[in-house]
């Protein structure tokens, strides 16, 4: 079960910023730090509820695009693509930037030059978990656990 705290830890390990291209290492982060490939959708689906609690602070649609306004300042606008890696790059700031969010809408402003998209690293993740690499990671993991139990 992936827990709040879980989800943050993880998110602090894949550190997106410097990590974002690096799709293999990802996986193998994630995986080194879950019980199932079970878990990888309990991430995407915590992903998307921390995104959902961003959509309801700060957004309103205007002509079925949106657009980011802080202190009466029009920052900038998109498409609900351009604000899914908007949401997403913040949460793969990490918990701290992600909370700090709520209480000065000025450090939105960290994800104003978003990375294009955290949330596929869950998808890939699920990939890589199927491969040779990807189960030795996975079934080591199990045998450790089978050995400590």
């Amino acid at each position: 079960m992936i827990t709040k705290d879980k989800f943050w830890n993880i998110v602090k390990k894949v550190n997106w910023e410097k990590n974002s291209k690096k799709y293999d290492l990802i996986s193998k982060i994630i995986l080194q730090n879950i019980n199932s490939i079970d878990e990888i959708s309990e991430l995407a689906k915590l992903s998307k509820y921390y995104q959902k609690k961003l959509d309801q602070k700060i957004y309103r649609k205007i002509n079925n695009t949106y657009e980011l306004i802080i202190d009466n300042k029009y920052i900038f606008w998109g498409s609900d693509d351009t604000f899914w890696d908007f949401k997403a790059h913040i949460v793969s700031l990490g918990e701290d930037i992600y909370n700090s969010c709520f209480i000065d809408d000025k450090n939105l402003l960290k994800g104003k030059n978003y990375i294009e998209n955290f949330d596929y690293i869950f998808h890939r993740s699920k990939d890589f978990a199927k491969t040779k690499e990807g189960q030795k990671i996975l079934h080591r993991k199990d045998k450790l656990k089978r050995v400590i139990d």
